[in-house]
């Protein structure tokens, strides 16, 4: 039995995931998986990296890329000593790493994540599969997101039209047909990156635990509006974004407009709303596309002030965590991976052109052998 490991780090950088699956029938069983926490150290040095403007020293940069590669093959290898397996059982990693620049409307488009391959190769002795990006972005694609065709597989039925939202650092959409198929996948602004950044600057915790700050608050109608009005909010899919746009330097720039200094307890709930709002229009805006069911992954899932408002908001399309389909939220991304690594090597491709815009279905990754 083949079985793959995916490994990836989210926008906020503060800890590594990794989900064990294997394959039956074509669809992925997840066996187990786990999350480390990365030294406080090294989360703060990426996130400093990810937010300068230049992308700070190549040195800095390739450092933390060497050290992250190390984290993540201690993550492979804790989970593979937890599942009581020998590395020599895993066909292969699917190797995200941590998102350092997405620039794909850039003169040069391009997208880079850390994470060295070829030292989680060599330090697990296991194939690992990584640089998912850059060729659905040389064939004219945005690059992301890259889960949607694992969504559809996931949760896709033949009875009615889904949409799957992942909240993480920044929130997905991908929508799924009555026929199981993906119509489109784009992302559709920030999720818990604002909030989690709020959250630290305020009360010095990585974030607000159940929307409990949140939930105390009171939306800023004209505050709200001037966010929503940024302009990537008014193109059109596909799009994609990142931490090098939607980041703390963004929010304070806005701030600054504000004619009353509001208390940051009511900027926390209108970040929420934010979240809540951006992901709505993009739901709404599919017209007779509009999906009967909206499912929900990512750290988000486990909001529960989050999730009210999406139901509230979207009444009466039900809205669901994935942990009501049997799968739990925390691991979907990093699943998709371990199947995207498998998908590479049976040579299928892993990008869907209806999804990121390339002009065609490409196998994604490079591959890079342990010996």
């Amino acid at each position: 039995m083949a079985r793959y490991i995916g490994l990836m780090s989210g926008t906020s950088a503060d800890a590594l995931d990794a989900a064990l699956i294997h394959m039956v029938d074509g669809k992925p069983i997840l066996e187990a998986a786990l999350s480390h926490p990365l030294p406080s150290r090294l989360s703060r040095q990426i996130r400093a990296i990810a937010r300068h403007p230049t992308g700070g020293s190549l040195d800095a940069a390739l450092t933390v890329d060497l050290q992250l590669g190390a984290c993540f093959a201690r993550t492979a290898l804790c989970l593979i000593r937890e599942c009581g397996y020998a590395p020599s059982q895993i066909r292969a990693i699917g190797l995200h790493g941590q998102t350092l620049r997405h620039r794909t409307r850039h003169r040069h488009p391009y997208s880079l994540q850390m994470g060295n391959a070829q030292r989680v190769a060599l330090e697990t002795g296991i194939v690992t599969v990584a640089d998912w990006r850059m060729r659905d972005v040389l064939l004219g694609g945005e690059g992301a997101p890259l889960a949607p065709l694992f969504h559809a597989n996931q949760f896709g039925v033949d009875h009615e039209p889904r949409a799957l939202l992942n909240l993480g650092g920044i929130a997905n959409l991908t929508l799924i047909a009555r026929d199981g198929a993906v119509t489109a996948g784009f992302d559709c602004g920030p999720a818990n990156c604002l909030m989690d950044a709020w959250t630290l600057r305020h009360h010095g915790t990585p974030y607000d635990r159940n929307g409990d700050w949140a939930r105390t608050g009171q939306v800023i109608p004209h505050m709200l509006a001037q966010l929503l009005d940024d302009p990537f909010f008014a193109i059109q899919p596909p799009k994609s974004t990142g931490l090098d746009y939607f980041n703390p330097a963004w929010l304070d720039q806005r701030l600054a407009r504000q004619d009353i200094r509001p208390t940051p307890t009511d900027v926390q709930r209108t970040l929420c709303e934010l979240t809540v709002e951006a992901a709505c229009r993009a739901i709404e805006q599919q017209g007779e596309q509009k999906p009967q069911r909206l499912l929900v992954c990512g750290g988000g899932a486990r909001n529960p002030f989050l999730l009210e408002r999406l139901a509230d908001r979207l009444a009466p399309i039900p809205v669901q965590s994935t942990a009501e389909y049997g799968w739990d939220p925390q691991w979907i991304e990093a699943a998709a991976f371990a199947w995207l690594a498998h998908r590479t090597l049976e040579g299928k491709a892993g990008n869907a052109p209806c999804v990121t815009g390339a002009k065609r279905p490409a196998v994604l990754g490079g591959i890079f052998p342990p010996g």
